[in-house]
């Protein structure tokens, strides 16, 4: 499952690849996001909807795997927790057959 932080260590790495650079300029720069918002990812806040799909097309990873994960990571400690933790094995079981 995808969460904030792994998506954000995944992009880093992609962006790192591609440019050289890791730099909070460089990724916010290749999202068209300001810096302080990849600052917030960084210090675990959860990103919104469409900067996870942004990320997802840029690293091809299917989106709608990167919507439920972080949905389910929102959710973390409500009563729909574990009905969307298994939504996200049903859609990576799903990608991985």
């Amino acid at each position: 499952m995808y969460t904030t932080k792994k998506l954000l260590a995944a992009l880093k790495k992609k962006v790192k690849s591609d440019t050289g650079t890791d730099s909070i300029y460089r990724i916010a720069k290749t999202l068209n996001v300001a810096r302080p918002t990849i600052d917030k990812w960084d210090q675990g806040a959860t990103m919104g909807d469409e900067n996870a799909i942004k990320i997802a097309l840029f690293l091809k990873i299917d989106p709608e795997l990167i919507i439920a994960s972080l949905h389910a990571e929102r959710a973390k400690g409500s009563e729909s927790y574990p009905y969307l933790c298994n939504l996200v094995q049903r859609v990576e079981t799903h990608l991985a057959a």
